[in-house]
């Protein structure tokens, strides 16, 4: 299975997936930029209705968004949560400030409507 690459996006990077509570599978994963391989977004795609296609990546995050992961909530199909180190500023191949913060996120209806509400 390909994960399809956001347009104008090149470089995806650090997938991670959940099953949904009932059963859809949904990918995380971010695309990188520059030469520094700078997280530029993260997004969201879910398992096509044919078992083999995910669907066009919807995008979670904005820019700086480091190390996120994706976990579905066991009895409800539809919530999803992302959790994300959020950066400030980086330089090449490091973060510049110390002390970000490590974020969560939630979605209630499986990631359809792009960005989850942030908690």
């Amino acid at each position: 299975m390909e994960i399809p690459a956001p347009p104008g996006e090149k470089k995806c990077f650090a997938p991670d997936v959940a099953f949904g509570a009932d059963g859809t599978l949904y990918v995380a994963f971010v695309t990188l930029e520059g030469t520094g391989n700078t997280p530029s977004a993260a997004w969201v795609s879910t398992l096509g209705d044919d078992g083999e296609k995910l669907s066009e990546p919807r995008k979670a995050l904005g820019p700086l968004s480091f190390q996120v992961r994706l976990t579905a909530d066991p009895n409800d199909p539809d919530r999803l949560y992302l959790t994300w180190l959020d950066v400030s500023d980086v330089a090449l191949y490091s973060i510049v400030n110390p002390g970000n913060p490590i974020r969560a996120a939630r979605s209630d209806d499986g990631g359809a409507r792009g960005a989850p509400a942030r908690g």
